[in-house]
């Protein structure tokens, strides 16, 4: 945490919940979020992995409602972690594809946007098993001529 603000230069501050907004395709979000407000000038401040929680639980509303304009698809990639290269990538997409997505020039397939859901989902969960099943796609196993199972009763 902060021991000087980089406003006034005090040392004085006070933990406390602030409320923060964003407003992404017209929706407006709410939160109170945990911070540090300067006891001299009254600003507030926050630590990185706070806000970026913020905007992830945004993206999830966003994303559980089905909300699919450019400015959400990309707010709902950066909220996951997902550079737009890598999503094209593991999309099996070109960047460009993604680029129109995110300018409004071509809606986005289903397909894709449940797997943008759920690399937000697991990433909210600090997960990656969507994004390395996806790029182990891009290189196929041999399986053996005979694969060998065990069954056992349910």
């Amino acid at each position: 945490m902060l021991t000087q603000c980089p406003s006034c230069h005090a040392e004085r501050f006070k933990d406390r919940l602030v409320e923060k907004v964003k407003v992404v395709r017209g929706h407006r979000f709410r939160a109170l979020v945990p911070g540090q407000e300067c006891q001299e000038c009254g600003e507030s401040f926050f630590e990185i992995r706070v806000l970026a929680r913020f905007d992830q639980l945004v993206a999830k509303e966003l994303a559980d409602a089905g909300v699919k304009s450019g400015e959400a698809l990309r707010f709902i990639r950066k909220a996951a972690g997902v550079p737009a290269t890598d999503l094209a990538a593991l999309l099996d997409v070109r960047p460009e594809t993604v680029s129109r997505w995110e300018h409004d020039k071509r809606p986005i397939d289903r397909g894709s946007y449940a797997v943008l859901h759920q690399l937000l989902v697991e990433k909210l969960a600090k997960s990656t098993a969507t994004a390395d099943y996806l790029r182990g796609l891009g290189k196929p196993k041999r399986l053996p001529k005979t694969v060998k199972l065990e069954v056992k009763a349910a």
